[in-house]
């Protein structure tokens, strides 16, 4: 276990040694939760950082959180990028802009999504939203970006989820196309970034790649949700009963937001995390691969997951052409 106050100590000897440091980062799922924290942080361990984030409202939206990420270091360049990320379509708009403007990326962190305690909903695309927003859109991006990532000196790839909790999946319908429920999104995403990242580490040495899990955080998503209308009755109260489970679990042993912007930022710049493939706890220890993951990793997956997640894509970007 990392502890909290060896984490803060270290991004603060980061921050004096390397504040100079001309770092250009991508956030997205930064506009709240733990993403926000982190860019939050993020803004500070540098003089003069250019950060690009990926967020569905509007600029005039995004205009109070700018200010007060400005208010922290005037110096920072924030980029805001209107993109809807649950859409592959969107996701490729954003990446063109970025690239278009930028040589070489040095941070990609990807935080968006939820659980979807409301049910199954499907994009404009065909795709379920949960699913695409925590591992399709994010591995869209991280696609997209990877000859940016490529040019600097130390890229860095984090996607917060739940790495390290990998669990068997329905193997004859990774889409979840016939078995769709929360538990089954969580864990196919689950699996299937850790082993997409396994492939893409072994193709690209330079990245570290790395799948955190980051516990029970307290943050102000649950402000944000949606209202639960036309959902049916006994649907609405197993929501509500989950969420107030989710909050009483929080209160006793989930992290605060400061932490978990603190733990995140220290993913990204600490010397602790080389390049490869990892998988980190809430404490920020790496975590070896379980029974199950190794399983797959040895049974040869990633090709299997990979040709799912391009088969994917062109389903999504196929449906753009035609209407459908």
């Amino acid at each position: 276990m990392v502890n909290i106050n060896a984490v803060v100590q270290n991004n603060q000897r980061f921050s004096n040694q390397h504040s100079e440091d001309d770092v250009i980062g991508v956030f997205a799922g930064a506009t709240s939760g733990i993403g926000a924290r982190t860019l939050e942080r993020m803004t500070t361990m540098y003089h003069a950082p250019t950060f690009y984030v990926l967020g569905r409202s509007s600029p005039s939206h995004f205009a109070s959180q700018r200010k007060a990420l400005e208010a922290l270091n005037p110096t920072c360049r924030i980029i805001y990028i209107e993109a809807d990320v649950s859409l592959i379509s969107g996701v490729d708009l954003a990446c063109q802009q970025i690239i278009a403007a930028e040589t070489r990326v040095d941070y990609l962190c990807m935080s968006m999504g939820g659980l979807p305690l409301t049910g199954a909903q499907l994009t404009k695309e065909g795709l379920e939203t949960c699913f695409t927003v925590s591992y399709t859109s994010r591995m869209r991006l991280l696609f997209n970006l990877l000859p940016l990532l490529n040019r600097s000196t130390r890229p860095r790839v984090l996607s917060v989820l739940n790495g390290g909790k990998e669990t068997r999946i329905s193997e004859q319908d990774i889409g979840l196309d016939k078995n769709w429920s929360v538990m089954a999104v969580v864990n196919h995403t689950t699996l299937l970034t850790s082993l997409a990242f396994d492939g893409i580490a072994s193709e690209n040495p330079k990245l570290t790649l790395m799948h955190n899990a980051p516990g029970l955080v307290e943050s102000d998503n649950a402000r944000r949700r949606r209202p639960l209308v036309g959902v049916p009755f006994l649907r609405r109260v197993f929501v509500g009963i989950i969420r107030f489970i989710f909050r009483v679990r929080r209160y006793f042993t989930g992290m605060s937001p400061r932490e978990a912007g603190e733990r995140q930022t220290f993913h990204l710049t600490s010397d602790k995390y080389g390049p490869g493939s990892l998988r980190i706890d809430k404490s920020s220890d790496v975590v070896t691969s379980n029974a199950v993951l190794l399983g797959y990793q040895e049974n040869g997956w990633f090709g299997k997951v990979w040709d799912f997640t391009v088969a994917t894509w062109d389903k999504a970007l196929a449906s753009n052409v035609t209407g459908t």
